[in-house]
């Protein structure tokens, strides 16, 4: 089974303030690594995205969600799965040492 993958504005918002706070930090180069990594981490959730572990935010794993552990990288992404259009929903990006929406 294969799942659409779709980004909330607040996820794609928190990707491009990571891109950029690393741009200015380390460069053009290191961010767009860091872009093109996250990107292709979140499409594998195109396929068997039940394998994510349930998010350890607590109205995250109240609505079934999971969390996207990033390979690599200090991020997770929790996302949502809607069984019923086959989508997953992309909550947020944020670096693990965040207390994200706690």
């Amino acid at each position: 089974m294969v799942y659409a993958v779709r980004l909330t504005d607040e996820a794609q918002d928190n990707i491009d303030a990571i891109v950029g706070y690393i741009a200015h930090k380390s460069g053009y180069a290191p961010a767009v690594a860091v872009l093109e990594r996250i990107y292709k981490g979140l499409e594998t959730l195109d396929h068997m995205p039940q394998r994510c572990s349930p998010s350890k935010k607590p109205w995250v794993a109240s609505q079934k969600g999971r969390d996207f552990i990033f390979v690599g990288l200090p991020y997770v992404a929790p996302f949502l799965i809607d069984e019923v259009s086959k989508t997953v929903i992309v909550i947020a990006v944020y670096h693990a040492s965040m207390d994200w929406q706690a």
